[in-house]
């Protein structure tokens, strides 16, 4: 009996000293989490509703226990349409609590007056009973909206957001006097048909950048490109560079990676981007991506992986929808475009900051580069969203002021027309670039201040 006694008393007092030292769970939710809209397309643009789900006491939550359902009507009494499709009548809430919702996919969609946006949970399918799906809801938001442009969202709430310690800083820096901008060698050629660049067509290009720039981005590796890094190097820039990847050939794939790999650990590059847009364009799965991000981050030296951050290259929405790539990336480098969600320039900066504010509310410990954006000179208009040299301009401008504000570097796209992407791009796809394919800055932009 005493012995049985005993090793009952040291059970216990061990299980007692186990709960002391164990670390404690993170705070369940004590009350339910709610939406938070952060980027909102007005009447007739085709952008993304986009969001942040969280708790107002600050508790955790399981976000993968919710989804997101939309509902639009063209009037107040209208019929409810379920959103994306009928098909696919929900979106998921990333691993960070944020989600894009596609609610302009056809027909009179962008004509629809009132949004309603609902969380509900993941184990509820919604259809085209919107009372139904409005009794399953945990939080629901109305948004309103006018043929002029008006915008009211009920209840509007933003995220409280304390000032939060980066993990890695990239090292790039805003600057008052330069920008940073993504360079194309491809003036006269095309890349897909092995059109040969000159280290020639390189310093050329390059010596017309740096009296407006201080830090450029390139989109390849291997090949005549990668004679690029030194000479930018050399002239002072700061590079992001990039392994151009396409899921289609592994070993040129490899090649790119070890390419970019070698240029880091020489001193050419502050950041690495694995990729360019492979979950935009489909060639690359999540997993295989982070694959071979984890791949470049474990061959750089030691001496120089404090100091290249590596990470991918991505749509907005695509990165808000891959929460294990945004996690395994140092810095989130995203690419944004209001004029591909065919917002009229008058709201276009102000849609650009609050996509943005999207990412940063998921994530307020990445450090955020936006790898590109930009508007055409010319082209075809995309829904509101109309190409000029007038409008690219003063798209810049309100950019370059929410980046000096906000400190983020902005790298622009791009340096110069390219006439060969006009073929996959459509009209516009050669007219993205601050100067003329002949390296000549574009009348609007010679009146702003920073290119005088």
């Amino acid at each position: 009996m005493k012995s049985t006694g005993r090793k009952s008393f040291l059970f216990i007092w061990t299980f007692l000293l186990l709960f002391a030292v164990l670390p404690a769970a993170k705070t369940a939710a004590k009350t339910k989490p709610v939406i938070a809209l952060t980027s909102v397309p007005a009447y007739g643009e085709t952008s993304y509703v986009k969001g942040v789900v969280y708790t107002e006491d600050g508790s955790s939550f399981k976000a993968s226990k919710y989804r997101i359902s939309l509902y639009l009507q063209l009037s107040e009494n209208g019929t409810y349409w379920v959103k994306p499709t009928y098909d696919q009548p929900y979106a998921t809430v990333s691993g960070s609590g944020a989600f894009s919702v596609q609610y302009a996919t056809g027909g009179y969609d962008i004509e629809a007056l009132i949004l309603h946006i609902m969380l509900i949970p993941s184990s509820y399918t919604p259809d085209s009973n919107f009372e139904a799906t409005r009794q399953k809801a945990v939080d629901y938001v109305k948004v309103t909206r006018t043929k002029k442009g008006g915008i009211t969202v009920d209840p509007e709430r933003t995220p409280g957001q304390k000032k939060i310690t980066k993990e890695f800083s990239s090292g790039l820096k805003v600057s008052k006097k330069k920008i940073a901008v993504n360079v194309g060698f491809y003036q006269e050629g095309n890349p897909n048909y092995g059109s040969p660049v000159t280290k020639t067509a390189i310093k050329k290009q390059l010596n017309a950048v740096k009296k407006y720039a201080d830090t450029v981005r390139f989109y390849s590796s291997t090949g005549d490109v990668a004679a690029a890094y030194k000479i930018a190097h050399d002239m002072g820039f700061k590079v992001v560079g990039t392994a151009w990847l396409s899921g289609k050939d592994t070993a040129a794939d490899k090649k790119e990676l070890d390419g970019l790999i070698a240029l880091c650990n020489k001193g050419y590059v502050q950041v690495a981007c694995v990729g360019s847009e492979t979950l935009l364009r489909g060639d690359l799965t999540s997993s295989k991506l982070i694959k071979y991000i984890k791949y470049v981050r474990k061959n750089l030296k030691k001496s120089v992986r404090s100091k290249v951050a590596v990470t991918t290259a991505d749509d907005l929405d695509k990165l808000l929808a891959n929460d294990k790539v945004c996690k395994a990336c140092d810095i989130l480098a995203v690419n944004n475009y209001p004029f591909w969600g065919g917002i009229t320039i008058k709201r276009a900066v102000e849609a650009f900051a609050r996509n943005i504010e999207t990412i940063q509310q998921a994530y307020p410990t990445k450090e955020i580069l936006i790898s590109e954006t930009g508007w055409p000179t010319a082209g075809d208009t995309n829904g509101k969203a109309k190409p000029s040299e007038k409008n690219a301009a003063k798209y810049f401008s309100g950019v370059r002021a929410w980046s000096l504000k906000t400190k983020t570097v902005v790298l622009w796209f791009d340096a110069a027309d390219e006439p060969w992407k006009e073929t996959a791009e459509g009209s516009v796809g050669s007219h993205w670039g601050l100067m003329k394919k002949n390296f000549k800055l574009k009348s609007a932009f010679k009146k702003l201040a920073i290119f005088k």
